[in-house]
């Protein structure tokens, strides 16, 4: 899962949104949603490689992979009951959302993406789904900001608006 940490303390940063667990106790947080991850594939790849009937099948298969980008190493996908899948050889590599979203769009491996991003594409057929059941938990989003006090006016009126509109 791609996720870029930023010192929001240091930055004087006042509000952040933030996908997955929130473990910075310098901050107070609310949580107003939650993000599932789809593995999904073009109907051109499935047309040749077939649909993976399992974690086994899925990692022989041509498979996207975002990069960490402190680590410079791929992410591995993960499933239900707190399994992994490492992607040691990835037909697509990047460090973005929306470029392995096309290179998936393009037919150029199966993509574990965040379903905001591929809805979209699953209603319209552009994408297929496989291996729903084996779909994680999906991840809490939160809306944060620092414990510092006292809060100005304006960063508690767009924190409040914030979590209203988000949940």
């Amino acid at each position: 899962v791609a996720e870029e940490h930023t010192d929001v303390v240091d930055q004087q940063i006042d509000i952040g949104v933030r996908v997955g667990p929130l473990r910075d106790s310098r901050f107070v947080a609310r949580p107003v949603g939650k993000m599932p991850l789809r593995v999904v594939a073009a109907p051109s790849l499935i047309a040749r490689t077939g649909v993976p009937k399992n974690l086994d099948a899925l990692a022989a298969m041509p498979l996207t992979s975002l990069i960490n980008r402190k680590s410079r190493r791929p992410w591995p996908w993960v499933f239900s009951k707190s399994r992994q899948l490492p992607v040691p050889s990835p037909a697509f590599v990047t460090d973005d959302f929306d470029a392995e979203c096309a290179a998936v769009l393009a037919g150029l491996g199966f993509g574990q993406l965040i379903a905001p991003l591929v809805e979209p594409w699953l209603a319209s057929g552009v994408l297929v789904p496989v291996l729903e059941a084996e779909a994680p938990e999906p991840w809490p989003i939160y809306v944060y900001r620092s414990q510092r006090a006292p809060v100005p006016a304006r960063v508690r009126l767009v924190y409040d608006e914030l979590i209203r509109v988000l949940r």
